[in-house]
């Protein structure tokens, strides 16, 4: 009996071993696991939130823009002054947060969508702005100046293709 008994302890205590370690192994595959759940959840919530403020402040920009574009079109310079005061707060703000927008680009998604947003889209963006305010100050400094509407229908045509570009397609979001 001492036999069977001393068998019964010993593949007790062998199963428990056994299974504590298998148990352990589980649970920290687990854990691992529920780390890697959470740091994706977390890259997410940070790609969301960057792109809902650059979505924001570029929608903003890009509808004072279009505002300026039409003004310019049907010119009236009391209607142009206030346009250009809230076309210049739309720039201001974006300005003010375009090197934030870079930081968090590089940062989360990558160089090469900070790249692309730099050498293409800004840059666009920012000779397009600078061709509609050449033409304000024109029509502001002289009262029979007009604007060549056919370069106005170009921009508006470029502005027309930068609002349904896209920078990178989200498969190119997925972490190495």
């Amino acid at each position: 009996m001492s036999g069977v008994f001393w068998s019964a302890i010993l593949s007790f205590l062998l199963v428990t071993i056994i299974g504590s370690i298998f148990a352990y192994n589980l649970q920290f595959k687990n854990w691992l696991r529920q780390q890697q759940l959470s740091s994706h959840e977390t890259r997410i919530a940070d790609l969301t939130r960057i792109f809902f403020d650059l979505d924001a402040t570029f929608s903003k920009r890009l509808y004072w823009t279009r505002r300026l574009l039409y003004r310019l079109r049907r010119y009236d310079e009391a209607q142009l002054t206030s346009d250009l005061a809230n076309y210049s707060e739309a720039i201001t703000e974006w300005n003010e947060k375009r090197s934030s927008f870079q930081i968090q680009l590089a940062g989360v998604v990558g160089v090469s969508a900070w790249s692309e947003f730099e050498h293409f889209l800004a840059k666009e963006y920012i000779g397009i702005s600078s061709e509609l305010e050449k033409f304000a100050r024109l029509l502001r400094a002289s009262k029979g100046a007009s604007v060549d509407r056919h370069r106005l229908n170009e921009i508006e045509t470029e502005l027309n293709s930068l609002s349904h570009y896209t920078m990178t397609s989200p498969e190119e979001f997925t972490e190495p």
